[in-house]
């Protein structure tokens, strides 16, 4: 991780923020050549500040990526994130483009919540020590410093935000915007990308003294709660992230299982293994999927090996091992400490559309990256009757 100042550049021009709003849209440099009608080349000079773009340019560039073409002015610090200092969980499923982009939007988040604690003061972070007698003491030791009993922990990513981590949902990449289509140049209408983020899986940073766990829609909302766990397990148990790790991806998940099921309580509420009711009720109760009871089942003692693989085979052929029906809702398990501390921003003359100016860019791609929904007012006529 590495944060730098931007230079005041006598030209209006910063190129690493280009850089940033190139991988926000998941583009290659040739892809962002191509757009704009450039050399690979010229482009990657544009980057290194070995050129500085025309006037022309740049506007293609603002374009292409959905930006206001103010984005690409110096004089804001900046974050760089790379791999080998965040939690990724699986780096051979993913490409080095779609992690890139996942991690420019943190680094732009960033900006975010340095902007917003101007205004607003966030919880203090409170993580807690590991023990360094494993992952399930270091739950348990979570579950007493946060008075969460043993019982079902409700609002888990309340809970997160509430001891001062910024949880965020990455969701779907928008739509492609074809070349040429009409857009007022500078708008920052929102973020244009050619790729979808289909393979990043939740992943987290320990981000300058303040913890951000991504969520994405990968999965349904009990796989979610046992990914923020996980990720809690990860920013607790491995101050130095180790990407790809499968030890460290080991002791996560064992966090997370102890975490949500502990083993004081859970072991005498599973159920007989073939009955899926049964499974699936436990599981709306304590908001996880019945793939993960399995697992603690097998991991506990309770489920025989040939039991345990008896019930995958199940799980695999109902199409429920990556996301199973769930009945009723979860509520704390959307992020909302970014969205209330924009309201409370705005509150103190902070509002979006002056927020967005500071980040330098549009209100729709702030909106998606607070995952606000924007939709428009219902008009309504009110007559008056006689």
């Amino acid at each position: 991780m590495e944060i730098t100042g931007s230079p005041r550049y006598e030209r209006s021009f910063d190129p690493a923020r280009l850089v940033l709003g190139r991988r926000l849209a998941g583009l290659h440099t040739r892809d962002l050549a191509a757009a704009i009608g450039r050399s690979p080349a010229t482009v990657a000079r544009y980057e290194s500040g070995l050129t500085t773009p025309p006037s022309d340019a740049r506007k293609e560039c603002a374009t292409t990526l959905g930006l206001p073409i103010e984005f690409f002015e110096p004089g804001r610090p900046q974050l760089r994130l790379d791999t080998g200092k965040t939690h990724f969980r699986s780096l051979r499923a993913t490409t080095t483009l779609e992690r890139d982009q996942a991690l420019a939007q943190v680094e732009l988040l960033w900006e975010l919540v340095a902007c917003v604690e101007e205004t607003v003061h966030l919880p203090e972070v409170e993580l807690g020590s590991a023990d360094l007698d494993g992952p399930a003491t270091a739950a348990r030791a979570v579950r007493q410093a946060w008075a969460l009993g043993t019982g079902p922990l409700q609002h888990l990513v309340r809970q997160l935000e509430a001891r001062g981590i910024v949880v965020t949902r990455l969701r779907g990449s928008a739509t492609p915007r074809p070349r040429g289509a009409t857009q007022r140049s500078g708008a920052g209408t929102g973020p244009a990308t050619t790729r979808k983020r289909k393979n990043i899986d939740a992943f987290s940073a320990p981000v300058d003294g303040r913890p951000i766990i991504v969520l994405t829609d990968k999965g349904d909302v009990l796989r979610r709660r046992f990914s923020a766990a996980h990720e809690l397990g990860h920013l607790i148990l491995h101050p130095d992230p180790a990407p790809g790790s499968s030890h460290h991806e080991a002791e996560a998940n064992a966090f997370a299982a102890e975490l949500l099921m502990p083993e004081s309580v859970f072991g005498d509420l599973l159920p007989d293994p073939t009955d899926l009711g049964a499974l699936a009720d436990l599981g709306q109760r304590w908001g996880v999927s019945i793939a993960a009871m399995a697992y603690r089942g097998r991991t506990l003692g309770v489920y025989s090996e040939s039991a345990f693989r008896e019930l995958m085979v199940v799980l695999t052929k109902l199409g429920w091992r990556s996301g199973e029906p769930v009945r009723g809702e979860h509520p704390g398990e959307e992020p909302a400490l970014l969205a209330r501390a924009v309201d409370l921003a705005a509150e103190q003359g902070m509002p979006l559309s002056r927020l967005a100016g500071r980040l330098r860019i549009g209100l729709p791609y702030l909106r998606e990256l607070l995952g606000i929904r924007a939709g428009r007012p219902r008009l309504r006529l009110v007559t008056q009757a006689g």
